[in-house]
């Protein structure tokens, strides 16, 4: 009898989904890196609301005084939002909060994952938006190269959410076709129609000449096999 393999072994759930929520605190008491940090923790941004559309950035910029995505970079994501037609609540929250340049990137994303899981949890998003690299590593817990994966997308399994790539907002700045792509990429991310990839299906292997046979039975009956 043909034996089944599956397309995804293992644990299926992001990083952000197996992460303990860590509610907010403004002076880093909860924060594993509170001693190697010297800025203020900073909270997401928007209306808290189910279906929002989430917006998450790499980390603090330095124009960003008054929280993700509040600077110069964070104009011109929130102009490519207002463009795009989303009609939602929406919400800006970062990978890392603070400074914390003591320590490596991978450190820093992990310590600030918790405060994330409690944004998603609070606001139940209807779809995730990531900035770049870090933001991914965040949700996902793996690092994405967002350039080359434009128009890309995860799913978050247990929580049925799509996570969609998008180039990081601090390029946009810098160079004009990236702005453009900005703006198109936001505007995909909002309305595209997305199916969550098959995490728990499986495919029958073939081992043997009766489990070609039965295979390319189904296949002549139009059944996937």
């Amino acid at each position: 009898m043909a034996s089944a393999l599956a397309y995804y072994p293992g644990e299926t759930l992001a990083a952000v989904e197996s992460e303990q929520p860590r509610p907010y605190d403004r002076g880093r008491s909860l924060c594993p890196l509170a001693a190697q940090s010297h800025t203020i923790c900073h909270q997401p941004k928007g209306k808290i609301a189910p279906g929002a559309l989430l917006v998450v950035t790499d980390h603090i910029g330095r124009s960003d005084h008054a929280g993700p995505l509040s600077g110069r970079a964070g104009a011109l994501v929130k102009a490519a939002v207002s463009a795009s037609g989303w009609t939602g609540p929406v919400v800006y929250d970062v990978a890392v909060r603070c400074d914390s340049t003591t320590v490596s990137h991978r450190t820093a994303v992990e310590a600030c994952r918790g405060y994330l899981a409690q944004t998603i949890e609070d606001t139940e998003p209807a779809r995730i938006i990531v900035l770049g690299g870090s933001a991914a590593e965040s949700v996902l817990g793996r690092r994405v190269d967002v350039a080359s994966a434009r128009t890309g997308f995860a799913w978050l399994d247990d929580l049925d959410i799509p996570v969609l790539f998008v180039r990081p907002d601090y390029q946009a700045l810098r160079n004009r076709i990236y702005r453009e792509e900005l703006f198109d990429d936001i505007a995909w991310a909002v309305s595209v129609e997305v199916e969550p990839p098959p995490l728990h299906d499986a495919a029958t292997l073939v081992r043997t000449e009766r489990d070609a046979l039965d295979a390319e039975a189904g296949l002549r009956a139009g059944l996937a096999f």
